[in-house]
């Protein structure tokens, strides 16, 4: 059964796999950017896990080249990077205030998260197609176990759990969004 929504006011986020941060990033971004604007903008929590130490390790530094920030809006890069100029040219260091916002934890996910926490939002873009039915059915069982009630679970667009998953519903099937 999932738990209900958490009572702190606060929204938990889990992004898995992160990779080098850069779904996180973006997502604390956005929610710094709205924090700042929405009066009683709830406070917000993101778990970032990667099986991959690199990954992980670049991550928490938060260092990235021009040609990875081509989506990064002009207003989102001023506003939570400061560009460096090093021996293989201009890079963007993400800011601090915008890393203290994210905890990355290096885990294998298929065997269980290391958090206690239920999420509002889980971002699990392309790690489902590298698993056959059976790991499948026992990792989305993980992240449904994680989930609070009514709670969301965006996919890549190449996943899909068909119309349902357990007690998760797909509600936006270009953007594979199931609650």
């Amino acid at each position: 059964m999932k738990k209900p929504r958490n009572a702190q006011n606060c929204i938990n986020i889990w992004s898995c796999p992160c990779a080098t941060g850069e779904e996180p990033y973006s997502i604390a971004m956005i929610l710094d950017n709205l924090e700042s604007q929405v009066p009683r903008f709830p406070k917000f929590r993101i778990v970032a896990s990667d099986i991959a130490h690199e990954a992980i390790a670049k991550a928490k530094v938060g260092v990235y080249t021009m040609d990875s920030m081509k989506e990064i809006s002009d207003y989102y890069e001023n506003k939570y990077f400061s560009r460096q100029k090093t021996h293989f040219g201009h890079t963007n260091l993400i800011n601090e205030e915008i890393k203290n916002k994210i905890e990355f934890v290096e885990e294998d996910v298929t065997q269980g998260h290391q958090k206690p926490y239920r999420y509002d939002i889980i971002f699990c873009r392309y790690l489902l197609i590298y698993f056959n039915r059976e790991n499948r059915h026992k990792f989305l069982k993980i992240l449904e176990d994680r989930l609070v009630e009514k709670g969301i679970l965006i996919l890549g667009k190449t996943e899909t759990l068909f119309d349902s998953w357990g007690s998760l519903k797909l509600i936006d099937s270009r953007n594979r969004i199931y609650i």
